[in-house]
């Protein structure tokens, strides 16, 4: 971007986001406790309550955002002139003019006026003194932004956020649906959706940015503003502007040094709106301690200003507010006039925002997609009780919110005579324990809150804490005697942010396929500023899930395909959708079928994306690279269907012809594998055979409602040209494996996971008898596709274990952690496994057919330090979950007897050369 288009952008921004409530702020004046500092937080807010208000007026007559836009410049215009009439009125009746006979008077007129002064006369202060440590540290961010800023990657509330946006700005109309992937709007309002949205496509309206450029630009002020607000939340608690700057920077420190990329990615409606929440939380410590009407009325409206932001930063907001209360009862600094503002103060708030709760939700969409409908990132208790996932909590903490909670146990003394320090602890612990403790978890679970379990993690104020246990540890150094146990906490700390800035450079340092969901790829960035100037009219581009989810956010076109329960929770046919798309892409998939699903579709492209490994462990729902070639096959064999119009570092698109012009499918012969599939693949080319050549398949049924008098006349007849499946079996090689199920294998697991029917059942194993360590487990396992419905991809979870070793970690009540330090200790293992669809990487079963047979065939490595002896081989099935649940069970104890059945045994030697990955 061009630097004076940058600097036209942040004024833009700067007007938009901060403008009309700054210049409300100035208007009331002294009546609201705020400084120049806290006036600039407050007008984001303010500003967003105005923004807010101009788009329930314009929905109800134009509906354009164009009229918001001009609304909000005539609204800006209006408080300016408001603001400089008031201005001359004060100086008019602050500075009155002298008495005529007494100015006319050499020398007369009384003292002089220090406004009459020459500049010159005036004393200059020093060059640097009025620069303060806060506006360097806030420069300094602003650059860090400049140079690594906002990025789309594949995170969904980037990509839903921008895709939203730009919808917004191409129909200049002010939606309350998301159109994210389907031509067609989602069927009821979104309640993601809120005022800061509609304020980043006013950005885009008036700055003229693409909504992806103003997603990397913005950044460059949010970054700043959040350290800025979370400084003057600091300053107020802490009492300290010093040890509110350090605050912000162990703030900073954390937020900017994370692999989600959070404060590059701050844009995010939810977390903006947790930041204009600390103004509110900022407001209320004040006005318990000073009072005031007018700043009451400013908390109590804080809560539905947010709730137009963000559904979740308003029930964040009043969580805070009701941590108060409890504060009250700790600290014994509290008065009783303290309670009477606090209890005010919650109850005004909830009063406040329950009115426009109730009309989101009832305006709100119910949640209909199998994806988004299922517990995630839950441990499973029992009867039916839940409790978070460990893994979820840590994964949002890191290591300075563990530490802040572990090490805050030593101010709870302090917190009996300090207000402050009551606040922050009653903060970190309510929400902490809330989403732990069963009844509360399972009532958010019922309501389908998700989300919301992880926005109260965040409340935990983990700079603040962290701050004053590093104040008290500094303000014992003088103490002799207590000196180096004082400073034990400092200590660990400091520990604990090494920790986390090793592990983020651990994170940078893994292979970049493994961070796609949070860099933006050159290829695909091209290909889609190709897509948006050369096609004009929107069309609907198929493409994988993964492409496919950014397809809006970069151009005018939609997908067709969502990429996980984010994206479409009012979408009942949202896995169906994704496995269409991978039906289209899979090399094996025949044309006929991939023809009919273009035409369901109504696609008019096909995007192939391969400039990085689609397949992601995560999800669950990429193909692999191992089928590149085979997919670009199916294509390429077929010009007449499909023709190349792109080809670009390894995205290929081709426009789809065969939109009611097909008017026969012919076999013709097959293609042969040879080249196209790798030597280790683990089938036997050819074991199912195609129908003769010369077969005629049929035509495609018609669509309905049937296409238009645009669709071309001519016609053409396909001669098909398919790739027969290596792993499917034939009906001779099934009868081997008609077998029982080994018993146990479904029953045994949680009623968590269970599946009554499931849509895949294991038939049987084959493998080898012994392995030496390091070497290759070579595994063919059998299954058949059922009848049962799949509303998600299932895995297949081995566990190879042997009986644990004795000695006292293997009797630990917490093995795992026995495990782990018998490990360490001795250097030997004695369990392993994998997770894996079967024929993941080529044909998962989400694309079987019902009574079909697959033979997949992998090789499963063994640990170079693995213990030799007798192992067991578990297995059990399970669906495969965007967040993985866990027991309480697999925490306590290493046996996996009861995860499934043993289905094998197998001897691991001693010797053996080692394996290097």
């Amino acid at each position: 971007m061009a630097i004076l288009h940058q600097i036209w952008f942040l004024l833009v921004s700067a007007w938009i986001l901060g403008g009309t409530g700054w210049l409300t702020l100035a208007l009331l004046g002294s009546t609201l406790p705020f400084d120049r500092r806290e006036r600039i937080a407050a007008g984001v807010l303010v500003s967003a309550a105005w923004v807010a208000l101009l788009h329930l007026l314009v929905l109800a007559t134009t509906g354009r955002l164009h009229t918001i836009l001009y609304g909000l410049l005539f609204l800006t215009l209006g408080q300016m002139l408001l603001l400089a009439v008031r201005r001359l009125d004060i100086r008019r009746k602050t500075n009155p003019a002298p008495a005529r006979e007494e100015a006319d008077r050499p020398g007369g007129g009384g003292k002089e006026d220090p406004a009459d002064r020459l500049e010159s006369e005036i004393p200059k202060p020093k060059r640097y003194a009025g620069i303060e440590p806060l506006w360097i540290l806030l420069i300094l961010a602003a650059i860090l932004m400049i140079v690594g800023g906002g990025s789309l990657g594949t995170i969904h509330d980037s990509l839903d956020t921008v895709a939203y946006v730009r919808g917004l700005v191409e129909t200049d109309s002010i939606q309350l649906v998301s159109p994210i992937y389907s031509p067609d709007p989602l069927p009821a309002p979104d309640p993601r959706r809120g005022t800061f949205h509609t304020e980043l496509a006013l950005i885009s309206l008036a700055s003229g940015i693409d909504p992806a450029d103003l997603w990397r630009e913005l950044p460059i002020l949010l970054f700043p503003f959040a350290l800025l607000v979370l400084f003057l939340l600091a300053r107020e608690i802490l009492a300290s502007p010093s040890w509110a700057l350090a605050a912000t920077g162990i703030f900073g420190l954390t937020a900017y040094l994370t692999p989600d990329h959070f404060m590059q990615n701050i844009a995010y409606a939810s977390r903006i709106g947790w930041v204009m929440g600390w103004v509110g939380w900022m407001a209320a410590y004040r006005f318990l301690r000073e009072g005031g009407r007018r700043l009451g009325i400013f908390v109590v409206l804080t809560a539905p200003m947010l709730m137009g932001i963000h559904i979740l930063s308003s029930a964040q907001f009043l969580m805070i507010l009701g941590c108060l209360i409890p504060a009250l009862l700790w600290s014994r600094s509290w008065r009783s006039l303290e309670w009477r503002r606090a209890l005010l103060l919650t109850a005004g708030a909830v009063a406040a925002a329950l009115p426009f709760l109730i009309i989101r939700l009832m305006a709100s969409y119910e949640v209909i997609n199998p994806m988004f409908n299922r517990l995630q990132g839950v441990l499973f208790l029992r009867d039916g009780w839940i409790s978070l996932h460990p893994r979820v909590a840590w994964s949002i903490l890191g290591w300075p919110g563990l530490m802040a909670l572990a090490l805050s146990p030593l101010l709870f003394r302090r917190a009996r005579t300090s207000m402050g320090i009551a606040v922050l602890l009653t903060t970190a612990w309510i929400p902490f324990i809330f989403v732990f403790f069963p009844p509360t978890l399972m009532l958010m679970e019922h309501f389908q809150a998700h989300s919301l379990i992880f926005r109260l993690l965040l409340l935990i104020p983990t700079p603040l804490i962290l701050t004053v246990l590093i104040r008290d540890g500094a303000a014992s150094w003088k103490n002799p005697g207590r000196r180096w146990v004082r400073m034990i906490p400092a200590g660990l700390i400091l520990l604990a942010l090494i920790l986390h800035v090793g592990q983020v450079i651990g994170f940078l340092q893994v292979p970049s396929q493994r961070r796609l969901a949070w860099e933006e790829q050159p290829a695909l960035v091209e290909a889609m500023e190709w897509i948006q100037s050369e096609l004009v009219e929107p069309r609907v581009i198929l493409t994988d899930p993964l492409t496919g989810y950014a397809m809006p956010a970069y151009t005018r076109h939609t997908s067709g395909t969502p990429l996980n329960q984010h994206s479409s929770p009012t979408d009942a046919w949202a896995f169906q959708r994704m496995v269409d798309a991978q039906a289209v892409l899979n090399g094996f998939v025949g044309i006929l079928e991939t023809c009919t699903i273009l035409d369901k579709g109504r696609a008019d492209y096909v995007l192939l994306n391969q400039a990085y490994p689609r397949y992601q462990e995560q999800y669950g729902l990429f193909l692999s690279p191992l089928t590149y070639e085979l997919s670009r096959l199916k294509f390429d064999s077929q010009p007449a269907l499909f023709t190349n119009i792109y080809d670009r570092h390894q995205i290929i698109i081709y426009r789809y012809n065969g939109v009611g012009r097909v008017k026969h499918f012919v076999q013709g012969l097959p293609h042969s594998l040879e080249g196209l599939m790798p030597d280790d693949a683990g089938f036997t080319p050819g074991s199912a055979a195609p129908p003769p050549a010369g077969t005629e398949l049929g035509i495609l049924a018609p669509l309905d409602p049937p296409l238009t008098a645009t669709t071309p006349a001519e016609t053409i007849n396909v001669i098909v040209r398919d790739v027969p499946n290596p792993f499917l079996l034939t009906d001779a090689e099934d009868a081997r494996f008609a077998a029982p199920l080994p018993p146990g294998l479904v029953k045994a697991s949680h009623p968590g996971f269970q599946m009554d029917q499931p849509a895949i059942e294991y038939l049987g194993m084959d493998s080898v008898k012994t392995v030496h360590p390091g070497e290759a487990l070579h595994l063919t396992l059998y299954w058949r596709r059922t009848k049962a419905p799949m509303p998600l991809p299932y895995q297949n979870i081995l566990f190879i274990e042997s009986d644990p070793p004795d000695g006292f970690f293997a009797r630990l009540p917490l093995q795992p952690i026995g495990r782990y330090i018998w490990e360490w200790r001795t250097g030997e293992l004695y369990r392993f496994g994998k997770g894996r669809l079967p024929l993941e990487h080529y044909y998962p079963p989400f694309l079987w057919q019902p009574g079909e047979v697959y033979r997949d065939t992998f090789d499963l490595w063994t640990p170079p330090q693995i213990r030799p002896g007798i192992y067991r081989v578990h297995l059990y099935i399970e669906e495969h979950l965007f967040n993985p649940n866990v027991r309480l069970s697999q925490l306590l104890s290493e046996r996996a007897s009861d995860l499934g059945a043993v289905v094998a045994t197998v001897e691991i030697l001693p010797g053996g050369a080692g394996y290097s990955p």
